[in-house]
């Protein structure tokens, strides 16, 4: 029996609430979004192959200005899922240092369905893609130009396991087969420039 005047437990503060009453912490505010190849992406140039990119450029014979697009200016993708769940199509837009109007790469991909667009290299005629598998996670696209300089190339869109965004192309033309890697950082909500829209 507990005398009257028996003073309140030490370890219970006046209006303190039971451990065992006390709300769990909301576990929701520690999930995280699944991984995506959804939006901007900044180049890598230290861990990118370089060397290759260089050998690749000079074999598609461009102009001194738009080699230099092509290898040192050129610095980041801006990836766009139709559904960044499950996607049926992707945009990307290769994204410049400084505006370059005559030099603007944006190519549209369909899964299963073939699309034709300008190609890269801005010479006379068109450039097919299709993606063969496109999910949040990972894009394989195959590229096709006939004409002058005509070739294919295959790309691969994958995030590593350091969040990076590996893009491994494989292009042949004029005889040639070059494999190119280059690696890109996520941008989180960080709005484009307006000289790189």
């Amino acid at each position: 029996m507990t005398p009257n005047n028996a003073s309140p437990n030490k370890n219970m503060t006046q209006g303190a609430m039971p451990a065992s009453a006390r709300p769990l912490h909301n576990a929701a505010n520690n999930i995280r979004p699944a991984p995506s190849l959804q939006g901007v992406w900044r180049k890598d140039f230290q861990n990118s192959d370089m060397e290759a990119l260089t050998k690749a450029v000079e074999a598609m014979k461009l102009g001194r200005i738009q080699k230099m697009a092509a290898i040192s200016m050129i610095n980041g993708l801006n990836v766009n899922l139709n559904d960044s769940r499950d996607p049926s199509s992707a945009t990307i837009q290769y994204l410049l240092k400084v505006p370059t109007p005559f030099y603007k790469i944006i190519e549209q991909y369909h899964q299963g369905l073939e699309t034709q667009m300008q190609r890269r290299d801005m010479r006379a005629g068109k450039q097919k893609a299709v993606a063969h598998s496109l999910n949040a996670q990972e894009m394989h696209v195959e590229l096709s130009w006939s004409g002058q300089l005509a070739g294919h190339v295959n790309e691969t869109y994958k995030m590593n396991s350091k969040g990076q965004l590996i893009v491994k192309g494989v292009m042949e033309v004029d005889g040639e087969k070059f494999v190119v890697e280059q690696v890109y950082n996520k941008e989180d909500n960080t709005p484009l420039k307006s000289s790189e829209c």
